[in-house]
């Protein structure tokens, strides 16, 4: 777990406060216990400690950023045909649309080294 750590705390675009470390949505807290991995993808961190530990930091984050996305570009999906099928509101439409594109445009950078987006 401390390579972990090490591997978090040296990435330059994460935020590092006192004991804590962020990163694209995974939260590492440090503490007397041990360390902690939480998922900050809800208002109530989910604690993936143990989903975490397999690999290295990066590989780790890439698998659970790729389930992620694949969770939300599943449910947009599920919201468009309900729009198409059903309401017919082009409003809301179009933002699904343009929501799916984002997390495509992110499911893709995950799925490649090439950053596509800033």
């Amino acid at each position: 777990m401390h390579e972990i750590w090490e591997q978090a705390n040296s990435i330059f675009n994460a935020v590092k406060l006192d004991n804590s470390i962020i990163y694209k949505g995974v939260k590492i807290v440090k503490d007397d216990q041990g360390i902690r991995i939480y998922s900050t993808e809800t208002d109530f961190y989910t604690d993936m400690t143990y989903s975490f530990v397999v690999g290295t930091f990066e590989e780790s984050l890439k698998n659970y950023l790729k389930n992620k996305y694949m969770r939300k570009l599943t449910a947009i999906e599920n919201s468009i045909q309900k729009e198409i099928n059903g309401k017919r509101n082009h409003k809301r439409y179009n933002y699904l649309k343009k929501l799916r594109e984002t997390y495509l445009t992110k499911y893709n950078e995950v799925n490649t080294k090439k950053v596509t987006r800033r």
